[in-house]
């Protein structure tokens, strides 16, 4: 699925594979109705020994109180033997590890889980059930989230390094007494293990879970299990949030603090910033919103990156049905084209990649299962989903913008802007700078690029600009694009000062001060700086797209009718016939003359006193 995803999970766009999923079902019991569910009943048991279960039928609005588990299924392979309602039953090995460590000892326990609860070979079935997800969450009397055992293979631990989940977990609740704010302190008065634990923690793939959002949404109670280590969410929540302002988790130190994209990497942000949308107890988020904030999490279906978010969708979201016999490709086209038209705003492109081409969608719709880097993503949370734009966008019933029957092309009316005519060379920094890479090194690979761009850049002036009125330019634009707007540490003149320590060579001799301040970012400019290529127009403007955007010399830059001032795409002439492919929308520095005449032609484009071209985006 491309470079830029955090994880290695990359799921199939042309469906999903189960392995050794049991192939006699006779434990099911039928289900009848829609609004019938399956309840899992534990026998009391000791740790170790067989387990033992009853499934049993229930009305979702009257059945018993049961417990609502979220796991994640890891590889899908049904592998250990259980027994249900007297017949053998395979289960894979997280769910036999979760089903032992919460059964009780001395009384049975009811339990729901969907690869038990719900016959995963019935289409149909699960069409019905997935609907009724949201109702089987919010009515049991807790969720437990099984994180697994207190050591996983995945936590890949190296020779004298454990783990002390207790420890972790009394860190946690520190945290949350004491608040996010007082995370250093917290941190020091605790052994390193417990950190060290936590961190861990937050690394394992249940927290990447697409799924896990909505069921970690849907209930009031909500509890975290590893082992037999329980922790509530709360806790869990705040300090996931004191290691995101401080920085002290690896993948944080490539965000900058505070930043939205961070809910996208750290699962626990991502459920809890879902959590927190609500209007007097209802759900208030749109669906697209939630995509935006979720996309590229894993699964093992890719229709469920639409179909989990549903639950937690406000009453003014789109609404999407959920049927697992649709191609996904077909699901992601309609979701698209029905957000253009119900919100009338372009800007919606920008949430595109012409990668998609490359699994069977058109440029212009998302493939949700793409992950995205820092400034990009944060550039594209400006598109408001909800509600429509009252100027300046799209005329519904217009040609404005026209869908093929197939949803496979689109159709927008959009104005040439420029032309790409130098682009920077690829790009030679190691794909993941922060994993062991030191300030010393991160500076050496800082200036090698930083002073290659700078000499692309300033030995193109504009007309009648110096080179060195063209460096200053330039290193203003690095801030402008590497900052994308959001809050920094640090002032334009700090920044030209940092500048200039490190294509010299000498951030030695910055003040330990700034040194500590420059610790923050430097990691973080540099990943950028990977996932950035700078290119030149013909009318000697500068631009920044990302990288695997791959633009080239000679790929148009356009406006389109319907989308902002902040959003100019790169294209590509795709054939004869006129189709284009949408690359990525990209980031001019303007002039503040330029700036102004830009916005200008946007708001004249947007008003229909442009003469237009028509572009067909496939």
């Amino acid at each position: 699925m491309g470079s830029l995803k955090a994880y290695s999970h990359a799921p199939l766009l042309d469906g999903y594979h189960v392995n050794n999923y049991v192939e006699t079902l006779e434990a099911l019991p039928a289900i009848h109705g829609l609004n019938t569910i399956r309840l899992l009943t534990i026998e009391p048991g000791k740790q170790g020994e067989p387990l033992v279960g009853h499934l049993t039928r229930h009305f979702a609005d009257d059945c018993p109180s049961y417990l609502a588990l979220s796991y994640t299924w890891k590889k899908a392979t049904f592998t250990q033997p259980i027994t249900i309602n007297g017949a053998p039953f395979l289960v894979t090995e997280n769910v036999e590890k979760a089903l032992d460590h919460l059964r009780y000892e001395d009384k049975p326990r009811t339990v729901w889980l969907d690869s038990i609860c719900i016959d995963q070979r019935n289409v149909i079935e699960k069409n019905y059930q997935v609907r009724l997800m949201n109702k089987i969450y919010l009515r049991s009397e807790a969720v437990i989230c099984w994180v697994g055992v207190p050591e996983e293979d995945e936590d890949e631990l190296k020779p004298g390094e454990h783990m002390d989940i207790g420890a972790a977990f009394d860190l946690a609740r520190a945290i949350e007494e004491a608040g996010s704010d007082a995370y250093p302190e917290v941190v020091a008065r605790h052994p390193p293990v417990a950190l060290f634990t936590l961190l861990k923690l937050t690394e394992r793939s249940y927290f990447r879970r697409q799924w896990v959002i909505q069921e970690v949404c849907l209930s009031e109670s909500v509890t975290l299990q590893v082992g037999e280590h329980q922790l509530s969410w709360s806790a869990i929540a705040a300090a996931a949030d004191g290691i995101a302002k401080f920085g002290q988790d690896h993948r944080a130190s490539l965000l900058f603090p505070g930043s939205n994209r961070i809910f996208d990497l750290f699962g626990i942000r991502a459920m809890n910033f879902c959590r927190e949308r609500t209007d007097h107890g209802v759900f208030a988020n749109d669906l697209i919103d939630l995509l935006r904030t979720c996309r590229g999490r894993e699964l093992t279906d890719p229709r469920d990156m639409i179909y989990s978010l549903l639950g937690i969708c406000g009453p003014k979201s789109q609404d999407v049905d959920i049927d697992y016999r649709k191609p996904v490709h077909a699901l992601y086209r309609e979701v698209t084209a029905a957000t253009i038209l119900r919100t009338r705003d372009l800007d919606f492109l920008r949430l595109s990649d012409h990668r998609s081409r490359d699994e069977g969608l058109p440029s212009w719709s998302p493939n949700w299962t793409h992950i995205w880097a820092g400034s990009w993503q944060i550039r594209s949370l400006r598109f408001k989903g909800y509600p429509p734009k009252e100027r300046g966008g799209i005329n519904p019933g217009s040609d404005d913008v026209v869908f093929s029957e197939d949803l496979r092309r689109l159709a927008v009316k959009g104005a040439h802007r420029y032309t790409i005519a130098y682009v920077q060379d690829p790009s030679t920094i190691p794909e993941d700078p922060d994993s062991s890479i030191t300030d010393a090194d991160c500076y050496v690979q800082l200036a090698r690029v930083l002073i290659q761009t700078e000499y692309l850049v300033t030995y193109h002036p504009r007309p009648g600009q110096s080179r060195q009125e063209r460096r200053v330019e330039f290193v203003e634009s690095l801030r402008a694009a590497f900052t994308g707007g959001q809050d920094v540490r640090f002032t334009p003149e700090q920044w030209t000062t940092w500048y200039d320590a490190i294509v010299t060579r000498t951030t030695d001799a910055l003040p330990t001060e700034e040194r500590e301040i420059w610790s923050l970012y430097n990691a973080k400019l540099l990943k950028w700086l990977h996932e950035a290529q700078y290119f030149l127009t013909d009318a000697g403007i500068l631009g920044v797209a990302e990288r695997v955007t791959g633009v080239r010399v000679g790929d148009p830059i356009v406006s389109f009718k319907g989308a902002t001032e902040d959003s100019l795409f790169a294209i590509r002439k795709f054939s004869d016939r006129g189709d284009y492919v949408l690359l990525n929308g990209i980031f001019m520095a303007f002039t503040e003359e330029e700036e102004r005449a830009h916005v200008q032609l946007v708001d004249d484009l947007n008003d229909g006193k442009v003469k237009t071209e028509k572009y067909v985006l496939v």
